[in-house]
C-alpha cells in the first residue's frame, strides 16, 4: 500500500461563503491492497464506485475554508489522514477543537453532537467553530469489502460489486445499480436503494426507506419514517415505529410487517403474509396469498383482495375496523367469523354451515385449510369473485 500527496489551493468567493473567504483543498491518494477497507470520517460527502482492478484506490480531499487564503491552508492542515493496515481514518483536530462547521449541499440547517476518535464533538452548519471537512472517494474491487462509518455528510454508491457496510448518523445513504450485500444505517435521514443483486438491510432511526428493484432478501426498519418498496424478489420484512409502509410487485416466500402506527398497503405481492399494524389500516390488491397468512390491526380495517386459495392458515383479528375478504377463489377449510360488535356477510358458494348468526359464522367445507376471522368492533364481509370481477374490486 502507499500514498501520494498533492495541495490545491482555491480562492472562492462565492454565495456558499461569507465575503472574501476562501477555501484550500488537500489531496491525498491512497493505494490499498486488502479485500476489506474500514473508513471513518467525522464530516463530509463519501462516494464509492468501482475499482478498475483488484486494488481499493481512496482519493481524500481535506477542504478548509477561512478569511483567507494562509489562514484556509492553516485550517486544511489541520486534518490529516492516517492508514493503518486496512482502516483509513480522517483525523480531525478533536484533541483542541469541538465545534466543526460543515457547509453540506445536503443540509439546510444542522447542528448534532456525536463521538469522534474519543472526543464529543458539534458539527453544525453555521455559527462558529473550524470551517474544515473531507471528501473521499473510495474505488472498490468486485468481491471486496467496505465498512463506513461517516457521522456527518451524505454516502453514495453506484456500480459496485462488494460486501457494503454502511453507517451515518445524519445523512443520506444512496445505493444505485449495485451488487453484493448492503447494511445502510443512519441515525436520522433517508436510505435510498435501486437496482441491488443481493440482500438488503436498511434502518433509519428518523427517516424514511426506499427500496427499488431488489433481487434478494431485505429488511427495512425506520423508528419514525415510511418504508416503500417497488419490484422485490426476496422475503420481505418492514417495520416502522411511527410510519406507513407501501410494497408494491413484490414476489416471497413470507413477507411480515409490522408497524406502531401507520398504514400498511400492498399492491400486486404474493407470499405467506404476517402483519400488525398498532394503529393503521391495511388494504392488499392482487395479492396472491402463500400458505401461512395472519393479520392484525389494533384499531383499523383490513382489506385483502386477490386469490387466497393457497391460504392453508389464514388468521384475521380487527381490535376496532371492519374486515374485507374478497377471493377470485377459496380453498375447502373449516371456517370462523366472529364479532363482538358488527355485522357478517359471507357471498361465497358455503356447505357445510353449523353456525349463521349476526355476529358468528361456522362452516366446514371439506378441505386442510383453517381460517379464523374476527373483530372486537367492526363488520366482516367474505366473498368470492371471479377473476375479472376481483380485477374490478381492486380498481375501486
Amino acid at each position: 500500500m502507499r500514498s501520494i500527496t498533492a495541495t490545491l489551493t482555491v480562492a472562492l468567493a462565492t454565495a456558499a461563503l461569507p465575503a472574501g473567504a476562501a477555501t484550500v483543498e488537500n489531496l491525498r491518494d491512497f493505494e490499498v491492497d486488502t479485500p476489506e477497507l474500514s473508513v471513518r470520517n467525522l464530516a463530509g460527502q463519501v462516494e464509492i464506485v468501482p475499482s478498475r482492478d483488484d486494488i481499493f484506490r481512496v482519493q481524500t480531499v481535506s477542504v478548509g475554508t477561512a478569511r483567507d487564503g494562509v489562514k484556509a491552508q492553516a485550517v486544511a492542515d489541520r486534518l490529516d489522514f492516517q492508514l493503518q493496515g486496512n482502516r483509513l481514518t480522517a483525523r480531525f483536530p478533536v484533541d483542541e477543537v469541538s465545534t466543526f462547521k460543515y457547509s453540506g449541499p445536503e443540509y439546510g440547517t444542522m447542528s448534532i453532537r456525536t463521538k469522534y476518535l474519543g472526543r464529543r464533538v458539534r458539527v453544525r452548519r453555521g455559527g462558529s467553530g473550524l470551517d474544515l471537512h473531507a471528501r473521499i472517494r473510495v474505488q472498490a474491487p468486485a468481491g471486496s469489502t467496505v465498512r463506513l462509518v461517516n457521522h456527518v455528510g451524505s454516502v453514495a454508491v453506484t456500480n459496485v460489486d462488494a460486501r457494503l457496510d454502511l453507517e451515518t448518523d445524519v445523512a443520506r445513504i444512496s445505493v444505485t445499480d449495485s451488487s453484493g450485500m448492503v447494511r445502510a444505517d443512519t441515525g436520522s435521514a433517508s436510505v435510498e436503494i435501486a437496482g441491488f443483486r443481493g440482500d438488503v438491510v436498511a434502518d433509519a432511526g428518523s427517516g424514511s426507506v426506499v427500496l427499488e428493484n431488489i433481487l434478494g432478501e431485505v429488511r427495512a426498519d425506520t423508528g419514525s419514517g415510511s418504508v416503500e418498496m417497488r419490484g422485490v424478489d426476496g422475503n420481505v420484512v418492514a417495520d416502522t415505529g411511527s410510519g406507513r409502509v407501501r410494497m408494491t410487485d413484490i414476489v416471497a416466500d413470507r413477507m411480515r410487517v409490522d408497524t406502531g402506527s401507520g398504514s400498511v398497503t400492498l399492491e400486486d405481492v404474493s407470499g405467506s403474509l404476517e402483519a400488525d399494524t398498532g394503529s393503521g389500516r391495511l388494504r392488499a390488491r392482487g395479492y396472491t396469498a402463500g400458505p401461512d397468512v395472519r393479520v392484525s390491526t389494533g384499531s383499523g380495517s383490513l382489506t385483502l383482495e386477490g386469490n387466497l386459495v393457497a391460504a392453508k392458515r389464514l388468521r384475521l383479528r380487527a381490535g376496532s375496523g371492519s374486515v374485507t375478504v374478497r377471493s377470485s377463489e377459496l380453498p375447502g377449510m373449516s371456517l370462523i367469523i366472529d364479532t363482538g360488535s358488527g355485522g357478517i356477510r359471507v357471498d361465497a358458494p358455503m356447505s357445510g354451515i353449523t353456525t349463521d348468526r349476526r355476529d358468528r359464522f361456522e362452516a366446514d367445507t371439506g378441505g386442510e385449510a383453517y381460517w379464523t376471522i374476527d373483530t372486537g368492533s367492526g363488520s366482516v364481509t367474505l366473498d368470492q369473485l371471479g377473476p375479472r370481477s376481483a380485477a374490478s374490486s381492486s380498481d375501486d
